[in-house]
């Protein structure tokens, strides 16, 4: 049976290319302006190491979201797989379910998992405005020491599947910037920086390698 490449993270670890600030067609036109094509880094790492792709990147995903969706996938993960944990901040801004549920705000409509915030919002109805703002929560702040934390519990899940023969990689939002993303690959047409195809290139080049030596980057 095929070994796997099981990928847990947020939106520098989900399987879509493009700035969020384009249309498709405008992507298209500047990749065929370049002679280039998106490509995404896991693709890349799959394709080389001859890997089925396991998927679990999610934009948005904070740190524990991304280490629950590990632990839940554990038994399914086997000797000779390969794993890429990529830990975000140590929480992003969601509104309580409760207070969702209140003002009837789901993703896609639906009665789920509450909808995502880059942050505290402005909008005509006031009273919405604050109750949303209210009830975000927000950890940034207390930064580094939950990141060591965070890291830390990473770590332990690595270790983890090392005894069961996967070899695994840690790495978290600190790579973000090391890599050229979409602002700089467009000459500032994309105001996006999350990463372009070179960007992509360059850290898969990095995984591979990271792979290879088993550590933890």
């Amino acid at each position: 049976m095929k070994s796997k490449l099981w990928v847990f993270g947020d939106s520098f670890s989900d399987k879509f290319g493009r700035p969020l600030d384009m249309t498709q067609n405008q992507w298209d036109d500047i990749l065929e302006d370049r002679n280039d094509k998106m490509i995404v880094w896991q693709k890349i790492v799959s394709k080389e190491l001859n890997l089925l792709r396991q998927d679990y990147g999610v934009g948005g995903n904070s740190s524990p979201h991304i280490l629950f969706k590990v632990i839940e996938k554990l038994s399914k993960i086997g000797e000779g797989d390969y794993v890429s944990i990529g830990l975000s901040y140590p929480a992003r801004n969601y509104m309580k379910k409760s207070t969702a549920d209140d003002l009837g705000i789901w993703n896609g409509g639906k009665r789920g998992d509450p909808i995502i915030s880059s942050g505290p919002i402005e909008c005509e109805d006031k009273d919405k405005e604050n109750i949303w703002n209210s009830f975000l929560v927000d950890f940034r702040d207390v930064g580094p020491s939950l990141d060591t934390y965070y890291m830390m519990l990473g770590y332990s899940l690595k270790q983890e599947l090392n005894m069961r023969g996967v070899t695994c990689v840690v790495w978290d939002h600190t790579k973000w910037s090391q890599y050229q993303g979409f602002k700089n690959y467009t000459n500032g047409l994309s105001q996006d920086n999350h990463w372009s195809p070179k960007g992509h290139r360059d850290f898969a080049g990095l995984i591979l390698n990271e792979f290879k030596e088993k550590r933890l980057i």
